[in-house]
């Protein structure tokens, strides 16, 4: 294999993610460049991991409203889950990340999932959060269902994050919207790439230069070295406003 294809983020110019070629099993079969790094939820640990091993995330909010929670984070498989559409279906920065784990999707992965938020409400009792996702996306209406089901369970559970599924008429895309009205203050799910005012949800951009940003966007703190990691800014859960970020 390619030394580019088994360390993409060491051969890329500028650090800029590698991107495969269009014929590359990746891109055509819809999946990670790294199989190897999928593994089925009753693999390894928990499925679950402390924002402590992110450090761009961070392992706990330490401003805003969600002040003191311990932030957790999801990585599904890029592109496996992702709709094809993805403005960044060949350039997902998941192709630099060949250490990353990746859990399986599928009803495995939701029973797992949902025994472990049980345990994580039990354990953090004032409140916690969890990042979705860092690689992957909704991968069906059951599994945004079940993320629905959780939120009604455990008030304890916060979320934040992003998605590419933004067909408006597509199931699971009116189906994270759904959750977002009913859960306007735990659910900050972000669609990338559009706004979907009609349904009232929450929006985000990629660009290449701070200005390039739309207007009424702002630019994510952590990138622009204003802030060390989202634990320290909350901007994403913290505003309605449109969050644009650098491309990488």
């Amino acid at each position: 294999m390619n030394k580019h294809v088994r360390h993409p983020g060491k051969g890329g110019k500028g650090g800029r993610t590698y991107q495969p070629p269009i014929d590359h099993a990746a891109v055509k079969d819809g999946r990670t460049v790294f199989p190897s790094t999928v593994k089925d939820p009753d693999d390894v640990g928990n499925i679950l991991k402390s924002g402590h091993h992110n450090p761009k995330i961070g392992k706990k909010v330490t401003k805003g409203r969600w002040k003191g929670f311990p932030i957790y984070t999801l990585t599904l498989e890029e592109r496996k889950t992702c709709p094809r559409d993805c403005a960044l279906w060949r350039a997902c920065y998941g192709n630099n990340m060949h250490q990353a784990q990746r859990w399986r999707h599928g009803p495995d992965l939701e029973l797992f999932l949902e025994l472990e938020l049980r345990d994580l409400a039990e354990k953090h009792p004032g409140g916690f959060v969890v990042r979705l996702h860092v690689l992957g996306d909704f991968y069906s209406v059951n599994y945004v269902r079940r993320w629905h089901l959780m939120l009604e369970m455990l008030p304890q559970l916060h979320v934040f994050g992003f998605t590419a599924r933004i067909d408006p008429e597509d199931p699971i895309t009116k189906e994270i919207a759904a959750v977002r009205r009913a859960f306007p203050d735990r659910w900050y799910v972000r669609f990338s790439g559009t706004d979907l005012d009609e349904m009232q949800t929450l929006a985000s951009e990629v660009v290449d230069m701070p200005d390039q940003a739309h207007r009424t966007s702002i630019v994510c703190p952590e990138q622009t070295g204003k802030t060390a990691a989202c634990a320290t800014c909350g901007l994403c859960w913290h505003s309605t406003k449109n969050i644009a970020f650098l491309r990488h």
